[in-house]
């Protein structure tokens, strides 16, 4: 008989620590991917437990299972699944109230469960005392003290989770309990769904009650008959008369009664006579007037930082590349092969990962921002201006992600509860230079610019991005209703472990290696292929190229694509070179750089680096000027984001109909306003 394997849900609020945890627990043993159907991060792990493989999945951070978005489907679709056998939720103690909203709705499904009472190192510091053995005998689970991001308590959260799941500890828990009336409404609708359902009959109960048709957890051969949905509506009906309320008030009112029971029995608290660390820190930092000034100087820092800090190890990388070229050339003879090994894979592979630094570095201060506290804070400073632009406060949270990646940052939009609102906020978030666009923007920079200012031109692009999505939301605004407000929880300030951003770096690292190594190493060579065949007559003209001795490339796949389209960029100042290189950026951003390294064929010179001796390539031709250049970068800024950005739009917005017109007019915007900056620059000049 096959025994069946053990997975532990965790969790949780956002802000509780439930990732730190996670990632404490299985370590590099962890493996990232998507639930089935859905763009939903999936993060899975194993553990070795009593000498038994545990599998851990991260659940994503939700602050209800009601069905209002895709993360609290997920969420409860997972936590009701027959997969997993027990479930830890992670709470905050030092908002331990709060959190045990989540923890009611969880209990009322059956489930056995472990409750972590994370962060209590934070808890004992504050003063105030928790009978945590108290606590455990009310709700009727076992509570295990952890502190997530330094291990403390984690071999024990396990063990017991692993013992709830053989049911060797009893861990199905103390519901809570509603008002008079509330509970024999539920005592009625479960008589009229009895047997009917595949989960808990009191928690379905509740659900019927609070969402009527629209709840349906059901397998395909469950459901509920139209009569008993009528029956159902009476009951509801009747009970909103007696009780004066919608059911929802009803429901919320008992869970946060039930939350604020425990902690009132169980919970010492401690007078507090001054303000804490994080209420001195935030009179700074969220100041009125000091606040916004403040994050500008963070975000200048952290791009200074990237540029200046990231050009060390690039210096390191450049040398191992320029050796590889050299052995390579040594070693193959002079020929297609020897140009495809050189031009194709080492200078479009190469081209990119030697930007791999800047990335890190630029991902070190994301990763700190998050487990400080401080990027909850850049939300709430912004919120003000965000509303003044029509734009969502939720808004900026995803706006912040895309500095990283926009994948993420588009399925970040699921908060934003009002469609319209969550539309506008996915037109708009491409508008952030993510970490692909980083190694463009390093290159022209690098190239047209002094060291000195090469930060500051890359800091206001990033200012030119955050300008363009608030004016293009503000247009919108005039098309929709006016956005809600913005309500959000500010975490205390923590000190992040150097484990949990090494880890984070790490799997950031891996992530871009492996896009080098499949998505720009592919591209890398088809543009090889396209800038090689077919090749000219012997006697054709070559072209007139800032390298010398390049074969000639205007009978080309590519050259014949790139000079038709060729007159749309012209009055940008752009060859079909550039075109071509842009066309292949839907790829991938970094491609961008891949493709002007085979196009201006800097793997064949052996007296400079691949990276430098591109630069050199760029300055020389007659083409370019700084003008131009930072022209350039507000087109690869604005234009069309990649293709993955497409795939989740598609899927996040519903439809090919978005995907069309975030094409058009992303690339219309990104021609307006380059040609406009060009025309202004030389107006100026």
């Amino acid at each position: 008989m096959a025994v069946k394997p053990t997975v532990i849900g965790l969790a949780g609020n956002p802000n509780c620590g439930k990732t730190s945890l996670f990632n404490y627990i299985t370590g590099s043993r962890q493996h990232v991917g998507n639930y089935p159907g859905v763009t939903v991060e999936k993060k899975e792990g194993t553990v070795l437990v009593d000498d038994m493989q545990v599998t851990v999945i991260d659940l994503p951070g939700t602050y209800s299972l009601s069905p209002y978005s895709l993360d609290e489907k997920i969420a409860r679709q997972e936590i009701l699944s027959e997969q997993i056998s027990a479930i830890i939720v992670v709470v905050d103690s030092t908002h331990l109230e709060r959190n045990l909203y989540l923890f009611s709705q969880i209990i009322e499904t059956g489930k056995p469960v472990v409750l972590a009472l994370n962060m209590f190192d934070e808890l004992d510091a504050s003063g105030n005392i928790l009978n945590v053995e108290q606590l455990s005998v009310i709700l009727g689970v076992p509570c295990v003290k952890t502190v997530g991001n330094r291990g403390k308590g984690v071999p024990e959260l396990i063990s017991t989770a692993l013992k709830v799941s053989r049911n060797e500890i009893e861990a199905i828990g103390n519901h809570p309990v509603y008002s008079h009336e509330m509970e024999h409404a539920i005592d009625a609708v479960i008589a009229l769904i009895h047997g009917t359902v595949p989960y808990n009959e009191r928690w379905c109960a509740v659900n019927l009650l609070q969402f009527g048709r629209s709840f349906s957890p059901y397998q395909a051969n469950h459901s509920i008959a139209p009569d008993v949905h009528k029956e159902i509506d009476k009951i509801r009906d009747r009970l909103e008369s007696l009780e004066g309320r919608k059911i929802q008030n009803i429901i919320t009112a008992g869970r946060y009664g039930y939350a604020t029971g425990a902690v009132t029995e169980c919970m010492k608290a401690k007078v507090h006579t001054h303000r804490t660390i994080t209420e001195k820190i935030d009179s700074v930092l969220t100041h009125r007037w000091l606040g916004f000034p403040l994050f500008l100087s963070a975000l200048w820092i952290m791009f200074q930082t990237t540029f200046t800090l990231g050009a060390i190890p690039m210096e390191w990388i450049e040398a191992f590349f320029e050796k590889l070229v050299f052995i390579v050339t040594k070693i193959l003879p002079g020929g297609l092969f020897q140009s495809l090994i050189v031009d194709g894979i080492i200078a479009g592979v190469g081209g990119v990962l030697v930007f791999l630094p800047n990335i890190l570095i630029l991902f070190f201060f994301i990763t700190f921002f998050e487990d400080t506290g401080y990027m909850a804070r850049s939300a709430f400073i912004m919120d003000r201006i965000m509303h003044s632009f029509g734009l969502h406060g939720k808004s900026f949270l995803p706006m912040l992600v895309g500095f990283g990646c926009t994948v993420p940052a588009v399925m970040a939009t699921r908060t934003i509860e009002n469609r319209r609102d969550r539309l506008i906020t996915m037109f708009i978030v491409p508008f952030m230079s993510c970490g692909a666009r980083l190694p463009v923007y390093i290159l022209l920079a690098g190239a047209f610019f002094s060291p000195k200012n090469a930060g500051n031109i890359i800091f206001s692009l990033y200012l030119v991005g955050i300008t363009i999505s608030f004016l293009v939301a503000w247009i919108l605004s005039f098309v929709k209703d006016s956005s809600a407000s913005f309500v959000m929880e500010l975490p205390p300030y923590r000190i992040p472990t150097l484990r949990s951003i090494l880890l984070h770096i790490w799997e950031r690292a891996f992530m871009y290696i492996r896009k080098a190594g499949t998505i720009i190493l592919s591209f890398s060579i088809i543009i090889w292929v396209l800038m090689t065949f077919p090749q000219a007559p012997q006697k054709a003209e070559t072209d007139t190229l800032p390298i010398n001795s390049i074969p000639p490339i205007s009978h080309t796949y590519a050259a014949q694509f790139g000079k038709f389209i060729e007159p749309a960029l012209k009055p940008l100042g752009f060859d079909w070179r550039m075109g071509v290189a842009l066309i292949a950026g839907f790829a991938a951003k970094e491609v961008i750089v891949s493709t002007l390294a085979t196009i201006y064929k800097v793997g064949d010179v052996d007296d400079q680096t691949i990276e430098s001796n591109l630069k050199n390539a760029l300055r020389n031709d007659p083409l370019l000027n700084p003008v131009k250049a930072y022209a350039l970068m507000l087109f690869i800024l604005i234009y069309v984001p990649c293709i993955a950005v497409l795939g989740v739009i598609k899927r996040e917005a519903g439809g090919w109909k978005w995907i069309v017109l975030m094409v058009v007019y992303t690339t219309t915007l990104a021609w307006l306003v380059s040609f406009s900056f060009i025309k202004i620059a030389s107006f100026i000049s």
